[in-house]
């Protein structure tokens, strides 16, 4: 991480969420926008995190996390822009 966001720091904005469940094992996209502050006009950044999780019949557990940022050969999937009846 520059040591400009240690100073300033980041906010992160989740925009659309998109879950795949069977049983007890869930499949999460999460697409992000990354800003200084509220409002700002533009994200500096923006990506999709994905997130695995397991139910033991109590509790949600995160299995793993793991994402990508948004770049010139790697846009973001309208599909990912967009909810679910958009």
């Amino acid at each position: 991480m520059s040591r400009n966001l240690d100073e300033q720091g980041v906010l992160r904005i989740f925009k659309i969420d998109r879950r795949l469940r069977f049983g007890n094992v869930v499949h999460a996209f999460s697409t992000y926008e990354s800003r200084r502050a509220q409002a700002d006009a533009q994200p500096f950044a923006r990506g999709i995190n994905s997130i695995q999780l397991y139910h033991d019949g109590t509790r949600w557990w995160v299995m793993t996390l793991m994402w990508d940022s948004e770049r010139p050969d790697n846009p973001i999937p309208a599909k990912y822009l967009k909810r679910d009846g958009d």
